[in-house]
């Protein structure tokens, strides 16, 4: 927890997915190893390979779902203040 910045640990199981709740400010998902996610948001559906400092912007005032389709997956997730 800094002054401008909040940050998380995500870590997502084979399979896994989580819902993220909309932010004033938007947010940072950085993954720190290869990954392969759903990104939905509304009606919004995106589907990225990412590897390790791979990164992806949330949008504010937004909630989103992540979802893991490989193995276990790890993110930084950086909330903005």
């Amino acid at each position: 927890d800094k002054p401008l910045v909040r940050g998380y640990k995500v870590q997502l199981t084979t399979e896994g997915s989580v819902e993220l709740p909309s932010s004033k400010t938007g947010c940072l998902l950085v993954s720190m190893g290869d990954a392969t996610v759903t990104l939905q948001s509304n009606s919004s559906i995106q589907h990225r390979q990412m590897k390790a400092g791979h990164y992806c912007w949330i949008e504010a005032e937004r909630k989103y779902s992540i979802s893991n389709n490989s193995t276990a997956a790890i993110f930084t997730l950086l909330q903005l203040k």
